[in-house]
């Protein structure tokens, strides 16, 4: 039996941006969000449960994690939200290519960019 892969910790060299968009587009229910607010923006909640089907908690923590990381917006600041304020959500484009953009760069390299 060959030996097993190594587990290789993050590359403290790593820039915010690329660590976000590994962390960010290395999961299957964030890219769920994205590409769903992407194609309908100002959403509520409830539509982006009822058009990915995720489930309440996983959605509110994805969605949490995309706000912090700037990859999503509310319509509502956070410092205002609360009970019976329904925010909706819309995914930002412009950061989104940024985010891509790092990690396109670091997987293929930047000289390889061009080609």
């Amino acid at each position: 039996m060959g030996t097993m892969p190594r587990l290789v910790p993050p590359n403290s060299g790593w820039s915010d941006s690329l660590e976000i968009a590994i962390q960010c587009f290395g999961s299957g229910p964030k890219n769920m969000v994205i590409a769903f607010l992407q194609r309908n923006p100002n959403s509520f909640r409830s539509e982006i449960a009822e058009g990915t089907g995720l489930k309440a908690a996983t959605l509110q923590n994805q969605i949490d994690h995309l706000l912090e990381w700037g990859v999503i917006e509310s319509d509502i600041p956070t410092d205002k939200r609360g009970r019976g304020r329904a925010s909706r959500y819309s995914a930002d484009s412009e950061r989104i290519s940024l985010l891509l953009d790092a990690l396109r760069e670091y997987l293929l390299g930047a000289d390889q960019l061009d080609k």
